[in-house]
């Protein structure tokens, strides 16, 4: 494989053989996969990844199994460079300042970029023609299925429904992938701060954290969320959302202790969380010495698109651009 200094940090691994979608992107303040090494597992059904730009991230996507899988980029396929590294593996380098490493193995997973689709099959059969001879190696046409900016919708046609345990083998500051609706994800941290941002009407196990305050952020305010005491140290925070047409229950487990627990109008901790629980609500927290009205949930800002009405232009011929902005989530 490609050589790097970065060591892997988390791994991931999908659990059962239905399909999975998640989000290794994270264009929010304080919110980083920079510098990080992050191993993807997958199983027997479709795994499906959206991979932003990270400076230096190295993101393992060699073992995903059987199916034909989706990795979903942010640039075009010219934005990339590669290494053949041994018989059928090979590794994506983005060019510019982000400089991110893609590991990947030849076969049927599909490599989805802004400007079409190549299977990881074609791809590396032209890095191996371009090593051999570069003058007469062609590269593949992308075509079908696009990516965009994050973030963006489940592919049509899918339904993710599994469990994916992320696990957290070094003692650095780390965000995790964000689950969504549908994938159910189990998080063992370490003695680092661990980020993890819960999707609207994701599901997050989040009571093995381990030692450091981490930061579990929620899209929802306060007042939004059903709470749970389970035993003596455990919460379950829970609300029914709409997600892209389709009912979810969120919910969140986590542990009473120094962890923060972020929401879209304010911050406290697990601990005063815990014991501001009333007759199935938190009633009180605002009103707690940890309870932070500055410290609120990033939001993914508005994006623009730019459509060309016509890309194979003639000298002197014009194309009309059109501009579509987004509106900011939250």
């Amino acid at each position: 494989m490609a050589t790097s200094s970065i060591t892997t940090s988390s791994y991931y691994y999908v659990l059962n053989e239905d399909a999975v979608f998640m989000d290794f992107a994270f264009p929010l303040e304080g919110l980083s996969f920079n510098a990080r090494g992050i191993r993807f597992n997958g199983n027997n059904g479709v795994d499906a990844i959206y991979l932003g730009a990270a400076t230096d991230m190295v993101f393992d996507f060699s073992n995903t199994q059987s199916q034909a899988d989706k990795l979903y980029l942010e640039g075009a396929l010219s934005d990339y460079t590669f290494t053949v590294d041994g018989f059928k593996t090979f590794s994506l380098q983005r060019s510019g300042d982000s400089n991110e490493t893609i590991l990947l193995t030849k076969g049927d997973d599909l490599l989805i970029f802004s400007d079409g689709s190549v299977t990881t099959e074609e791809f590396f059969t032209y890095a191996k023609a371009y090593e051999a001879d570069s003058s007469t190696a062609v590269a593949p046409t992308p075509s079908g299925e696009t990516s965009s900016a994050f973030p963006i919708a489940v592919p049509e046609g899918m339904t993710p429904n599994n469990q994916v345990y992320a696990y957290i083998t070094e003692e650095v500051d780390s965000t995790l992938g964000i689950a969504r609706p549908g994938v159910t994800m189990v998080v063992s941290g370490n003695n680092g701060v661990d980020s993890i941002y819960v999707s609207e009407g994701g599901t997050v196990d989040a009571k093995n954290t381990q030692g450091g305050a981490d930061l579990i952020y929620l899209t929802g305010e306060v007042g939004d969320y059903a709470a749970a005491k389970e035993g003596l140290k455990t919460v379950n925070l829970t609300r029914t959302v709409t997600v892209e047409g389709v009912e979810h229950t969120e919910s969140v487990y986590f542990n009473k202790g120094d962890d923060i627990v972020v929401f879209a109008n304010g911050s406290a901790t697990a601990s005063d969380i815990l014991d501001s629980i009333s007759n199935g609500a938190i009633t009180a927290v605002t009103s707690t010495d940890s309870w932070d009205a500055t410290k609120t949930t990033p939001f993914p800002g508005p994006s623009v698109t730019v459509t060309a009405s016509d890309t194979a232009l003639l000298a002197n011929e014009t194309s009309t651009l059109t501009f579509e902005l987004s509106e900011a989530l939250g």
